[in-house]
């Protein structure tokens, strides 16, 4: 019994929360000998398991009770099976907190399928086939089709010469149609994994996409469009969807995207056969990523709420969520509710952060504070989110520009000066083989600009009037998007700066393009 095979019980017996140890307590207690106060060798196991944390100890004070290596790997090799068939009894199953609709269901389709073929193997036909019937309905509910398949072949053996030609003539045609709508299925779930392990699902991040790809990405929505058609299962119509919503993103067609993003939504919500948590979370998620895009950040902040509402807290997903919720929040303007997020996100301790995950939100505080006018907290929290350089060419060019606009604005002109230098400094040696995108570059050009010419905007406006009206542009390589290290828009600043104001937390279409 090696600490290794002691370590990979041990991994399976720690998932399992109070309640199912407890269940798992009583199960292997069923197990116990006639003879009386005997314990069983797998809830010695057990408690050796649950009060010491070093596999070696656990090893040598099991085989004080255990003599032969052989028992005590039977005896580990048994509590892991009995672990396993722990989490498989009805008490656990039908726990919603653990397993939603779909996993129970599942779990009873299976129970009825092996209890009927023992019933009718102890002569018990018809309570045989009572039990497979109402299987068989559990698992059209919720479109579980391989089991359906498997359980009408089942069906069918057992009424075999039993039932009438127009009985049996129902009964092949009833298993063609759901083999169809089965294979169906297969093929949404087969064409969805084409596309994100071939392309991932890129449709929001404003590059021109290729006609390979669109071309590719078309011919499976196509193809599942018919399929849907005929099929109407729930589980082909996500699929459609969702790689018809990716099309639309990827052609720039937001409202379409939007429109069948709400009918994914209706679908998951009103589907037993789909609806979970997860898949909830995601199609409100998509929802509000494809709002923000449009600039309709309140209803983004909206579809972001209900998203949360469907994913576990503290979980990474969670985390990401509050993330998405924040930026919603601070483009539409609500910049305490914004820091608010931020707040409870960084100061959960159950929320395992990361050190360049807490600079990333450092940094995002920063850009609450320079929208409030509270510049001495961005130096502050700029001063936290050194970290942030691990990705050069991304979150550290965005440091790099509040810090330097940070204090133009508090008119620290030498600190400025200072700072600007640094990062034209970085742009050509810092790098190495990293690519600056395009709008960045022209942001360090016009910040080296306005050093140069003593931060008059005006003269800068005039000498760098081309690479200012290629920032305000609505869409391509040199455009403003809000997925971005970009929270504070650099050229609604300098127009700002230009007409003497404080920056404007405005980012309607009308004032980030106009």
């Amino acid at each position: 019994m090696s600490p290794k095979s002691i370590a990979r019980v041990r991994g399976v017996l720690f998932m399992m929360d109070a309640n199912e140890r407890t269940v798992l307590r009583n199960y292997l207690q069923c197990f116990e000998s006639r003879k009386k106060g005997h314990k069983p060798k797998t809830l010695m196991l057990l408690d050796l398991l649950e009060k010491y944390s070093d596999d070696h100890r656990v090893s040598q004070l099991f085989s004080k009770k255990v003599l032969t290596a052989d028992a005590r790997r039977m005896v580990l090799s048994r509590l892991y099976e009995k672990v396993l068939a722990s989490l498989t009894l009805d008490v656990n199953i039908v726990r919603q907190e653990v397993y939603d609709d779909i996993a129970q269901a599942r779990a009873q389709v299976a129970q009825g399928k092996i209890a009927a073929q023992m019933l009718v193997a102890r002569g018990q036909r018809d309570a045989g086939l009572r039990e497979l019937e109402r299987s068989i309905m559990l698992a059209k509910k919720y479109e579980l089709f391989h089991d359906l398949m498997e359980m009408l072949f089942i069906k069918r053996q057992y009424r075999s010469g039993r039932t009438s030609d127009s009985e049996v003539s129902a009964l092949k045609d009833e298993i063609l149609l759901f083999s169809a709508i089965r294979d169906a299925e297969v093929r949404a779930r087969t064409y969805f994994d084409e596309v994100t392990r071939q392309y991932g699902f890129k449709g929001l991040n404003h590059a021109v996409a290729d006609s390979e790809r669109l071309a590719f990405v078309e011919t499976r929505v196509n193809e599942l469009a018919v399929d849907f058609e005929v099929t109407k299962a729930a589980i082909v119509g996500y699929y459609y969807h969702l790689l018809r919503v990716e099309l639309h993103q990827l052609q720039g067609q937001l409202e379409e995207a939007a429109r069948h993003l709400l009918q994914l939504s209706h679908i998951v919500e009103h589907s037993p056969a789909i609806r979970n948590r997860i898949r909830l979370a995601t199609a409100y998620a998509n929802s509000g990523a494809n709002a923000m895009w449009m600039h309709q950040f309140e209803e983004s902040a909206d579809f972001f709420k209900e998203s949360l509402t469907h994913l576990r807290p503290n979980s990474r997903n969670h985390a990401l969520m509050m993330e998405y919720l924040f930026r919603a929040q601070f483009y539409s303007g609500n910049l305490i509710m914004a820091k608010r997020t931020l707040e409870s996100l960084v100061s959960d301790p159950a929320i395992d952060q990361s050190e360049f995950q807490k600079a990333v939100r450092g940094y995002l505080m920063a850009c609450v504070e320079f929208c409030l006018g509270n510049h001495g907290n961005v130096r502050r929290f700029l001063s936290h989110s050194q970290t942030i350089g691990q990705d050069k060419e991304g979150w550290n060019i965005g440091l790099r520009v509040l810090n330097i606009l940070n204090a133009i604005d508090l008119a620290d002109y030498d600190h400025a000066d200072a700072l600007i230098l640094n990062l034209r400094q970085f742009v050509r040696e810092g790098l190495k083989l990293a690519v600056l995108r395009p709008r960045d570059k022209h942001i360090v050009d016009i910040l080296v600009e306005l050093r140069r010419l003593g931060y008059d905007f005006a003269a800068v406006a005039h000498s760098k009037d081309r690479e200012l009206g290629k920032l305000k542009q609505r869409t391509g390589v040199d455009a403003w998007q809000v997925q971005t290290p970009e929270l504070i828009c650099f050229h609604t600043w300098f127009n700002n700066r230009l007409q003497g104001r404080r920056y404007e937390v405005d980012y309607t279409s009308a004032h980030l393009y106009g």
